[in-house]
């Protein structure tokens, strides 16, 4: 119940676990985060990756597919022509500047889909003492969706630049 931006997350989740728990269609929409908090006397500051070994996937083999936006191109949460959707919104506003704008993610509704290569989540140009920010996961499912547990696994690299 941690209010972050403008979502609340349903959940608690731990340095090693985000268990959306059970979804169902009257409760078909979880959200939870995770906290980081980063110090570094790297000259540079530093940036935090994030990538995931695999979709969602349940012991059946079915899937839990990610949203369609990235995280060059993040957008409006919407899982319209599917039957689920995954994906994450850092808090983090002042990415490096990648070619995809370092604000892209300064509005609250945008959100992008985990992938197979790292993506930037959090960033800092400077030595930093507690830079604090929130990674939001996102997960909803439709009536279509096939029942399971489903898993991945999910990296964070941190890189101090020097």
């Amino acid at each position: 119940n941690t209010v972050i931006g403008d979502i609340q997350t349903d959940f608690n989740s731990t340095a090693t676990s985000v268990p959306f728990g059970d979804l169902n269609l009257i409760d078909n929409l979880k959200e939870g985060a995770q906290r980081f908090t980063i110090s570094t006397n790297a000259e540079n500051g530093y940036q935090l990756f994030v990538f995931e070994n695999n979709d969602l996937v349940s012991g059946s083999g079915s899937s839990i597919y990610p949203i369609s936006s990235t995280n060059d191109n993040p957008s409006a949460w919407s899982i319209t022509g599917s039957n689920s959707g995954f994906g994450y919104h850092t808090t983090d506003v002042n990415l490096s500047n990648t070619g995809f704008g370092p604000s892209r993610f300064a509005a609250d509704n945008t959100y992008a889909k985990l992938e197979t290569d790292m993506k930037e989540i959090g960033y800092s140009s400077i030595p930093v003492d507690g830079d604090t920010f929130d990674l939001v996961y996102k997960l909803e499912i439709t009536d279509l969706q096939e029942a399971g547990n489903y898993e991945t696994d999910i990296v964070y690299i941190l890189v101090p630049t020097f």
